[in-house]
């Protein structure tokens, strides 16, 4: 948004001003020189240079009248659509409160609402200035008013002044042209009244100018002040519309999806087939230590069981993970009844090391290896990616399953698509590949991107949910 950029101070010497004086100052001159020389001709110059001198000023005061009353005029609109924002604000805010209402979700209600406390006080100032701005603005204008009325006498007495001159210098000329003692006297005399006459124009006009002077810059000084508060209230709407955006694009999105599963019966059925796929999970195990708790990053519980279900029926020998937490339990749980090994690439070392701890509690240390593999760049495809370090992977030989379940989103653009291009190397012949988060755009770009680049991917593919497939691998080494 665009503020309003007004001088804070004028010099006192410009040079139209230093030119208007000298122009002043030369027609004086003309003048005193015509009326002590009796010469008709400088007299006349001087009263034109003085014209000139009235007509510049007029010019000026009406230019600089116009800027500001226009300028008002910007900082009237910006006010205007600082209002439309705060009111589309509010409408979105109300939608929220309704969509919450309908959705059933009260419980979310507080919450979501809560994080809007310095959102509605940053309205509230911007509220506060705005009005501070109006105020401002109708002062200019008053101002503006005031001084094209003055333009207006001013012109109306500079009219007056120049056809009085007009009607002396007439006069004067024709008694001149008569050389006679009578109208020499006469033509002395309407000398003498013209001079009088220049001499209270210009008493007056000075008068003028520093009335106008002090006019322009009280308006000046209240359009600065409107200028400060304006950009105030123009960050203001700034920020507050950064944070609508966010608001949009982050918050509302998962109510309204809440909101659809809920009404549509989506979500209770969700969490009882997770229940009872997580009961049937543990069920499968002598476990040794509590479950691992589930989170955010975990596979879910119906995809973790077809996984494990998978891994009893095929038997791999070898699992390689990218990503650790609560999968790499079951799966070592799962490799430990025939003698299968887990692999599992992390490139957070704190994860890395609860992953660690969780599996020595359940006695699975000698079945699973969790490797900590900073991310370092890979140039693939004329593209740099961050995946796990070389050092890691490099020496992997007959995996028969790939489980691609990291790293995770934040890390980088198509953070899972180097998974096979670095690892197609390091497969058995006959491996499966799954990966996991299918939901999400970047997840089924790098599955479109495997398939167009690896023809040893076979076609028919095997959905597990709607987060998970699972993809069979007919390479050779």
């Amino acid at each position: 948004m665009k503020a309003i950029g007004i001088p804070r101070w004028m010099p006192v010497l410009t040079p139209k001003r230093v030119a208007a004086g000298v122009l002043l100052l030369v027609a004086i001159c003309a003048a005193v020189y015509g009326v002590a020389s009796e010469d008709i001709r400088w007299f006349a110059a001087s009263l034109v240079l003085l014209a000139l001198v009235v007509v510049g000023i007029a010019a000026g005061t009406y230019r600089r009248v116009g800027y500001h009353i226009h300028m008002a005029a910007d900082a009237a609109m910006e006010a205007r659509r600082a209002s439309d924002a705060l009111q589309q604000m509010a409408t979105a805010q109300s939608e929220l409160a309704t969509m919450l209402r309908r959705g059933g979700v009260h419980d979310l209600r507080t919450l979501v609402l809560g994080s809007f406390r310095e959102l509605l006080d940053a309205q509230e100032s911007t509220a506060r200035n705005s009005a501070l701005l109006a105020e401002r603005v109708d002062g200019s204008l008053q101002h503006a008013t005031k001084l094209e009325a003055l333009v207006q006498a001013v012109e109306a007495r500079l009219a007056s002044v120049g056809a009085s001159t007009q009607s002396i210098v007439t006069e004067l000329t024709e008694h001149l042209t008569t050389r006679d003692a009578e109208n020499s006297s006469e033509a002395r005399r309407l000398f003498e009244e013209l001079l009088s006459t220049q001499c209270r124009l210009h008493s007056g006009l000075e008068e003028q100018l520093q009335s106008t002077r002090q006019e322009v810059l009280g308006h000046s000084r209240g359009l600065a002040s409107a200028a400060g508060k304006h950009d105030v209230l123009a960050n203001n709407v700034v920020e507050l519309g950064n944070q609508l955006k966010l608001f949009h694009g982050e918050v509302v999105p998962p109510i309204r999806k809440i909101e659809r599963e809920i009404v549509g019966q989506h979500l209770r059925y969700e969490v009882l087939n997770d229940a009872l796929a997580m009961e049937d999970v543990r069920k499968r195990f002598d476990q040794r230590a509590a479950a691992p708790l589930m989170s955010g990053w975990s596979l879910e519980p119906s995809t973790l069981l077809r996984l494990l279900e998978f891994v009893e029926r095929v038997s791999p020998r070898l699992v390689v993970e990218c990503g650790s937490g609560v999968s790499t339990v079951w799966l070592a749980y799962a490799m430990g009844k025939y003698g299968g090994r887990v692999i599992a690439l992390e490139h957070h070392a704190d994860f890395a090391a609860e992953t660690r701890a969780e599996l020595a509690r359940h006695g699975l240390s000698e079945v699973a290896d969790v490797r900590h593999a900073p991310l370092e760049s890979f140039d693939l495809q004329g593209g740099a990616f961050q995946w796990y370090a070389r050092e890691a992977w490099e020496g992997l030989r007959e995996v028969e399953l790939l489980l691609v379940d990291g790293p995770p989103k934040a890390t980088g653009p198509l953070a899972r698509y180097p998974a096979l291009p670095l690892l197609a190397g390091s497969l058995a012949s006959n491996a499966t590949i799954v990966l996991d988060d299918m939901h999400r755009p970047e997840e089924r770009e790098a599955l479109e991107r495997w398939i167009d680049a690896f023809p040893q991917i076979s076609k028919d593919h095997l959905m597990w949910g709607e987060r998970t497939v699972a993809l069979g691998w007919s390479g050779t080494q």
